[in-house]
């Protein structure tokens, strides 16, 4: 018997589709093993990681972070990936792609106000010129006609950018600041700041202190602030009035909370000294809302509304002799 024949038995029919034993499964019947998930997880990871380089440089560099928004960004970002591993990034003159002309101005042993004109590229710094300004060195329009001639000998498409260091534009700078400081106006301005800023700073030093907890005070320190800046500016509210919608707005995104103004409440220092607290219906009204987000149950609630009866009529515990002395002594907690 030819055995070619029993060979071919086993042999699948030409045509016909191979069958693949079943992929394993897990235990407890859960899906197939199978390598996709492995990658795309090592591929998210990798991802991840990369990502934090240019994050990192953009730090650094003190890049804002809306330039990802840019359309060269990830167009960038993509060829890089294309590249791979061992890619080197642009030197510092291949980045400037361009020329930059250079200013430089010295005194010499006679005295003399000199100036050198340098040209810096990728190749190198060319010494272009050097001039005597000593009679002009305090005019910056002929400075700036000596810098705009290089430009246009070089090539206005070929210079990116154009570093002076003289005499000139120091002592400009210089004039201008001192006209600035002499100004009426400066000071007034510095004095409305100061105005405005010692209260606020007073309430900062209460929430970051650690002599006294500020849960039970910063209400309290906020509203002496703003009635210092009252004051400071004799009630005229013109003043104060943009001042106080900053800070009002501020206030109630990140400082107003219910809970402040419960500590405030049951702080006795102050609620013993103002009996019109009780009679706030603000206060009243975030007191009761953290009575409510402290507990659901009914007969609690009563139960803390009938402790907050007691403080408030300075009964039970409250009215021990201790506890009156130490009202202002003693910070609540």
């Amino acid at each position: 018997m030819d055995k070619s024949n029993d060979v071919l038995k086993g042999a699948p029919r030409l045509g016909a589709t191979r069958r693949h034993p079943p992929a394993p499964r897990l235990k407890g019947g859960d899906a197939p093993i199978t390598k996709a998930p492995l990658k795309r997880a090592r591929r998210e990871a990798v991802a991840r990681v990369a990502s934090e380089g240019p994050t990192r440089w953009m730090y650094e560099a003190a890049i804002p972070f809306n330039a990802v928004t840019y359309p060269s960004f990830q167009p960038m970002i993509e060829a890089i990936g294309q590249y791979g591993v061992g890619m080197k990034g642009p030197t510092f003159h291949e980045g400037k792609n361009g020329c930059s002309i250079m200013s430089d101005g010295w005194t010499d042993r006679k005295e003399r106000t000199l100036v050198n004109f340098l040209v810096n590229c990728s190749k190198g710094t060319m010494f272009m010129q050097s001039i005597d300004a000593s009679s002009m060195i305090k005019m910056g329009e002929k400075m700036f006609e000596l810098l705009d001639k290089w430009v246009e000998q070089v090539g206005e498409e070929n210079v990116i950018q154009v570093i002076t260091d003289n005499h000139s534009t120091k002592e400009q700078k210089g004039k201008t600041i001192a006209n600035t400081v002499l100004m009426p106006s400066f000071w007034n301005t510095i004095v409305f700041c100061l105005k405005v800023s010692g209260p606020l700073v007073r309430v900062l030093r209460l929430v970051d202190g650690e002599k006294k907890t500020p849960m039970g005070y910063i209400y309290e320190v906020m509203n002496r602030a703003k009635d210092a800046i009252v004051r400071s500016f004799n009630g005229n509210e013109e003043k104060y009035k943009e001042i106080f919608n900053i800070i009002d707005k501020r206030w109630e995104i990140q400082l107003h909370r219910p809970l402040h103004v419960v500590g405030y409440f049951l702080n006795p220092e102050f609620f013993y000294d103002k009996p019109k607290i009780e009679h706030d219906a603000e206060i009243m009204s975030d007191l009761y809302k953290c009575i409510l987000r402290l507990t659901r149950d009914p007969a609690k609630q009563e139960k803390v509304v009938a402790e907050v009866s007691l403080f408030t009529n300075s009964q039970g515990l409250f009215g021990n002799e201790l506890v009156v002395r130490t009202r202002k002594t003693r910070a609540p907690g």
